[in-house]
């Protein structure tokens, strides 16, 4: 876990990783009926930012449709389901796993705009 912390911590102070950039990319493509439990980075020396998000959600078609629009922005890569399962509340809990490129969906904003 120290670990984790420091390679995150790493990547803040280096400025490649902004948290308002990655929570607003959250919030444009959030379904109504998903919520984001916990969210981490790390740093894999070679596929670079790995997010690993724990959702819930009423159902499989909802994640479906998160990890869609997650993948729409240009920001995430390799993004998968590693598991899932139904919790005591009768929702689906999802662990999602994929490469974050911060900066990515600016990118692609910026040129559309040209």
């Amino acid at each position: 876990a120290a670990a984790d912390a420091r390679q995150a911590n790493e990547l803040i102070d280096r400025r490649t990783f902004s948290w308002i950039e990655l929570f607003n990319t959250f919030e444009a493509t959030l379904p109504e009926e998903v919520r984001i439990a916990t969210m981490r980075p790390t740093l894999d020396p070679t596929r670079g930012i790995v997010l690993t998000i724990i959702v819930f959600a009423a159902g499989v078609e909802d994640v479906n449709l998160f990890i869609d629009n997650l993948q729409a922005t240009g920001a995430f890569a390799q993004l998968q389901k590693l598991d899932e399962r139904i919790d005591e509340q009768n929702q689906l809990q999802a662990t999602l796993e994929g490469v974050y490129t911060p900066g990515a969906w600016r990118r692609a904003e910026e040129g559309a705009r040209r």
